[in-house]
């Protein structure tokens, strides 16, 4: 065993003002792990909600501002110069942050678009609790996402199917299958039966909505003009994840299909098949070209966008600029907590008994990611950190 003491004390990341400062102490330990990894060649393999701090900083005109501070390297390794992998190939880190890849293999080394994704995990796992959206219920949410995971013998754990699908098909979705979007300000709050349990006609409402549906408030189509920003970062970071998931299930070289087609026997069949025959008589490239053609840029597509996983640049400059966009994020976007451990009605009054202890514990690895402690089989899905918090 060691200590370390260090000079810097950190802030724990959940006491972020808003969502604009969550994105910039985000922007903060990402630039951190890039400068590990290209002037120390140090991959952190452990980015977690627990791992990024915030870090005050006096100006001289005596404003504080925060910055990021990536901490708690006791998993990180020193990459393999040849192969650019770590050296002791293995699933480390905290289970709710790892990528779909790592959960899914073990003994896979853990790299970059791994790392990248982890960072998404943790800015969902802060935006879904802290800021404004229309999932009525963050507790299931957060159970099925987060600390879900799937097993064929009770021993050996996996990625949960909501992860996988959410990384591998571009979209989040709420508990209730409803598109999950972050809002610039809060939905009205819903009874057990998905019904708004105040007036309709709040201002928080969809500015085209004008009638009260019959359906559940996470039904409603949301405007561009009433998403929060970060609802345009999950998108495309989303569309990103995809591709780098989707790529190696595309082939690279795509013959055109070929078709042995057969002359028909009744006579409306044969003026159609005759038709089209004249049609691709006078364009040879007709159909099998078409398609092929359609299916490279498909590919090319997928390249690109997978592409931009390689290196920590296009997920810092899309931070960036979102960051500094004029007038887009609301000052006063964050919420109270919105988890909730017991959601049953039978279990009302254990949390007003429990409402005023603390939802996250210290930076510690041995504190607990949500109220109360995980199950024992959450714990055995931890296969190489013994406990929930990063």
């Amino acid at each position: 065993h060691y200590r370390l003491v260090v000079k810097e004390v950190g802030i724990p990341l959940y006491k972020f003002k808003n969502g604009r400062q969550l994105v910039s102490i985000i922007l903060d330990c990402l630039e951190a792990h890039e400068d590990a990894y290209l002037k120390a060649g140090v991959i952190h393999r452990d980015i977690s909600c627990g791992n990024l701090l915030m870090l005050p900083r006096e100006e001289p005109s005596g404003d504080t501002v925060y910055e990021g501070l990536l901490v708690d390297w006791e998993l990180s390794k020193r990459m393999d110069p040849e192969s650019k992998t770590p050296g002791e190939p293995d699933r480390r880190g905290t289970w709710q942050f790892m990528s779909v890849n790592a959960l899914n293999n073990p003994t896979k080394p853990i790299l970059i678009p791994d790392e990248l994704e982890s960072f998404f995990h943790a800015l969902l796992w802060f935006a879904i609790r802290w800021l404004p959206h229309n999932c009525s219920n963050v507790s299931y949410f957060m159970r099925d996402y987060f600390d879900a995971g799937e097993t064929a013998n009770y021993k050996d754990y996996y990625c949960n199917s909501v992860k996988q699908s959410t990384i591998a098909g571009a979209h989040l979705f709420t508990f209730t299958n409803a598109p999950l979007h972050f809002l610039g300000c809060p939905p009205p709050k819903q009874n057990s039966e998905g019904r708004s349990v105040r007036s309709l006609t709040s201002s928080a409402l969809p500015s085209n909505w004008v009638k009260a549906p019959p359906v559940c408030v996470e039904a409603l189509k949301w405007p561009e003009a009433d998403l929060h920003p970060i609802d345009a970062l999950f998108t495309e970071l989303l569309l990103w994840f995809g591709a780098y998931y989707q790529l190696p299930k595309l082939p690279e070289n795509i013959p055109p299909p070929i078709l042995h087609l057969k002359k028909p026997t009744n006579a409306r069949d044969r003026r159609r098949f005759e038709q089209y025959q004249q049609m691709r008589a006078s364009d040879s490239h007709w159909h099998s070209t078409s398609m092929a053609k359609s299916l490279k840029q498909h590919r090319a597509a997928v390249e690109q966008r997978a592409k931009k996983l390689e290196s920590h640049r296009a997920m810092a400059e899309l931070l960036f600029e979102w960051l500094y966009a004029a007038e887009v994020w609301p000052e006063d976007d964050k919420q109270p907590d919105q988890f909730v451990q017991h959601s049953d009605q039978e279990d009302s009054e254990k949390d007003e008994e429990t409402a005023e202890k603390p939802v996250v514990g210290s930076s510690s690895k041995r504190g607990a990611l949500h109220e109360g402690p995980f199950s024992d089989s959450a714990r055995k899905r931890l296969r190489t950190t013994p406990t929930s918090q990063a």
